[in-house]
């Protein structure tokens, strides 16, 4: 199953406008000219539609696999072990954080999310990658942004089941994809707050299987030059559309986003001309090392925070040179982390441990 580089390529490019859109939320930082990745004219805390209709896209290659007797515990728990332990190691760090924050008289730099506090039972929900989704009756924020994997692996879980069942039935599961949209749909228009029905899973939902669905569609061709030059004009279009209305409607720019500009932004991307351009596969390990930027980009903060208040430090946040210095940090703390965390232990657990193999033994007894 060839790889494709331009989504991660995306996915790059996502991840350090998510870090620039959260730095300027913790510190306070506004631009007075230039581009504000917070309060400015685009709430680029939309981009997590962008990375789950990303997941969907690249996933629509398992289907077939899937049909032919991949097993659950094969398909979900490869997943979930590769994103688990990153989820949960970074938890704990920023819990320990928290504790370190907590013992400073008047520290030089304000933690502005929920308040910091010892929570071992969020630590726990977080750890297991069940942080929001209504599966447990009370959200619990421990590293905020990790609340995307908690319903991605929740998506991995449906997507599975509606093409086993779909198969079984002899129907296409397209048909359900599309069905997961509406409901993601439904569940923002009409407000509801169940256990996998709420705010959380909803945007997972319409993004991620409409992912899918664009996945299906170029699953086995490129992008046509003129289907790229369309998808130019209705981004741009959507775009600006978003840019002059701004957010009267609090879910028209999530959707015109999603279906428009994202879906545009993937069919340029799926072109000839970008395959040739992201051909090399460092653009492979830069995408995997974002997936571990992510989850800790947050907490590295959080660090510099804690190490400067301890030290009695104050150093100006509020510029543009400390954002991109504290991209940069972050970045290499990703890296850090895939190479001498995430690779050890994913080669630990798949190999000598075998987990794919004890789980699918515990199926079969259940």
């Amino acid at each position: 199953m060839e790889r494709k580089y331009a989504i991660d390529f995306l996915k790059i490019v996502g991840m350090i406008l998510i870090i620039f859109h959260h730095y300027q939320q913790m510190v306070g930082l506004y631009f007075n000219e230039g581009v504000n990745f917070y309060g400015g004219a685009f709430y680029f805390g939309l981009l997590v539609e962008f990375f789950f209709l990303l997941s969907g896209f690249v996933l629509v290659k398992y289907i077939e696999p899937i049909c032919n007797g991949m097993s659950f515990a094969h398909f979900f728990g490869k997943r979930y072990f590769r994103l688990i332990p990153m989820t949960a190691i970074a938890a704990v760090v920023y819990e320990l954080l928290g504790v370190l924050y907590n013992t400073i008289e008047n520290p030089s730099y304000v933690w502005i999310l929920s308040p910091v506090k010892l929570d071992i039972w969020g630590t726990i929900q977080t750890a297991l990658g069940m942080q929001v989704g209504g599966i447990f009756p009370e959200v619990r924020y421990i590293n905020n942004p990790t609340w995307y994997i908690s319903v991605l692996l929740l998506c991995y879980a449906f997507f599975y089941m509606i093409v086993r069942i779909c198969h079984n039935k002899g129907i296409s599961p397209l048909y359900l994809f599309l069905g997961m949209i509406f409901l993601g749909v439904a569940i923002g228009t009409h407000s509801i707050q169940l256990p996998l029905l709420n705010a959380f899973t909803r945007r997972g939902y319409y993004a991620f299987f409409f992912g899918l669905i664009l996945g299906k569609m170029y699953e086995k061709r490129e992008s046509t030059i003129l289907e790229a030059l369309l998808a130019i004009v209705a981004g741009i279009t959507a775009s600006m559309y978003i840019m002059r209305n701004g957010y009267a409607n609090v879910y028209a720019p999530e959707y015109l986003m999603t279906f428009v500009v994202y879906a545009a932004i993937v069919v340029i991307v799926n072109t000839s001309l970008a395959k040739r351009v992201f051909r090399h596969r460092i653009w492979g390990e830069l995408g995997s090392i974002s997936f571990n930027t992510y989850v800790w980009h947050l907490v590295v903060l959080f660090a510099v925070y804690v190490i400067f208040s301890m030290m009695n430090l104050t150093v100006n946040l509020k510029s543009g040179y400390a954002m991109l210095l504290y991209t940069a940090v972050s970045f290499l703390v990703g890296a850090i982390s895939h190479y001498f965390l995430e690779k050890p232990i994913a080669k630990w657990l798949f190999e000598r441990v075998d987990v794919i193999k004890k789980l699918e033994k515990f199926f079969e007894k259940v």
